[in-house]
């Protein structure tokens, strides 16, 4: 098993969540232009709705935007016992980050689960 230097996880903690909430924003109208662009039918993609393909891939997002958000936290209280440094502003920033683009992932979805994806 490989060691993740601390560093890297600073960084990682801190940068992963807004590049999820990126990835989840454009696979999210990808997925709705595709299925809906068909003759303005919901088409679906995979032999799914597009809108069961939106749940799941807004949970799977809000899964690893929180397992990341864990890891700035954990990585948040390591940095805590030692002498103040950007080592610990960086995971508590990466730790604010990440529940605001989780928050953010959530919202987003909120319009399609209520208005429908077409």
């Amino acid at each position: 098993m490989t060691v993740v230097p601390a560093r890297t996880l600073l960084w990682i903690s801190f940068i992963s969540t807004p590049l999820l909430w990126l990835l989840h924003f454009l696979l999210a109208y990808l997925i709705t232009e595709g299925s809906c662009s068909a003759a303005g039918e919901n088409t679906g993609i995979f032999g799914a709705s597009s809108l069961t393909l939106l749940y799941l891939l807004t949970f799977v997002f809000v899964l690893a935007s929180v397992f990341f958000t864990f890891l700035a936290f954990r990585t948040s209280k390591q940095a805590q016992k030692t002498a103040p440094s950007y080592d610990d502003f960086l995971p508590k920033l990466g730790f604010t980050c990440g529940l605001l683009f989780s928050f953010v992932v959530l919202l987003e979805f909120i319009p399609l689960a209520i208005l429908g994806a077409c």
